[in-house]
């Protein structure tokens, strides 16, 4: 991703800070509800727990973490001289405006269809964010850290397989967390002015 401002840095540290926001909020969440167990519960049932765990991902995991992404997704985009990156930060806006609203509409409002909507929506998005990163990383000659969301992407059909649903939102969700941060440090650690339109 190359950058055109000297505030490519700065911002880049709100996709690091969305990342740190939304695990400690997972851990804590995890802490106050033992029940939850990996592979089995998703990561939804947090959001409709009887426990304050309840409030930790709602508002943590979903609200916070969800502006944080915004901002970092609107700022690469807007900084970005790559059009897949461009695109990536676009789509990461949009991913977490639905991340919010998964907080907003936990599991357990009304049937929870509107849940499930909203969710698969995010999921959605994410997924279309973080192929365009790795598309953006490819073009700016960035081999290695496009091959990163790629095989994260190969290793989460295998888990679909083996594992079910369940599993596989878990997975995809720390899975996305590390493309951002990847994409994160790579903003960090282009020079403002250094790239080319693509």
């Amino acid at each position: 991703m190359h950058m055109r401002k000297p505030l490519n840095v700065a911002f880049a540290w709100f996709g690091i800070a969305a990342v740190a926001v939304f695990i400690v909020s997972f851990i804590a969440a995890l802490a106050l509800d033992p029940g939850w167990v990996l592979g089995e519960n998703t990561l939804s049932d947090l959001g409709a727990s009887d426990t304050d765990s309840r409030l930790l991902f709602n508002y943590g995991c979903c609200m916070l973490t969800a502006v944080l992404l915004a901002v970092f997704g609107f700022t690469s985009s807007v900084y970005s001289a790559n059009n897949a990156t461009r695109f990536a930060g676009i789509a990461m806006v949009i991913a977490a405006v639905f991340l919010f609203m998964v907080g907003l509409v936990a599991k357990d409002f009304e049937d929870g269809t509107a849940h499930n909507l909203i969710s698969y929506t995010f999921f959605l998005f994410a997924l279309i964010s973080v192929c365009l990163y790795a598309g953006g990383f490819w073009l700016n000659g960035r081999e290695l850290l496009a091959g990163v969301p790629v095989i994260a992407l190969i290793a989460l059909i295998g888990v679909y397989i083996g594992y079910g649903l369940a599993m596989l939102e878990a997975l995809a969700v720390f899975a996305a967390l590390i493309c951002v941060v990847i994409a994160a440090a790579d903003m960090m650690m282009t020079k403002p002015g250094a790239g080319i339109t693509v």
